[in-house]
């Protein structure tokens, strides 16, 4: 993946905040940042499969991000005995 502005792949996911991220995810764009000239933008959530390391990679860390917010927000139950 590289980024719009400079054309570095040095990219990384952003952090979510705002409406207009909560907006944008409802169409699976997904928010990343250019560590080299920090220009944030929208992209398609990547496959898993694709070809590209870097979106690969990159996929796999908002999973895991999904993964834990979920796990932390569903109720605990625990077994009765």
């Amino acid at each position: 993946m590289r980024c719009p502005g400079c054309g570095a792949r040095d990219v990384r996911p952003s952090r979510t905040h705002g409406v207009l991220d909560m907006i944008m995810g409802m169409f699976q764009r997904i928010p990343f940042r250019c560590r080299t000239c920090q220009n944030r933008f929208y992209t398609v959530l990547p496959l898993k499969n694709g070809s590209d390391g870097a979106a690969t990679e990159a996929a796999g860390a908002v999973s895991e991000a999904a993964s834990e917010s979920q796990a932390m927000n569903s109720p605990q139950t625990t077994p009765e005995a």
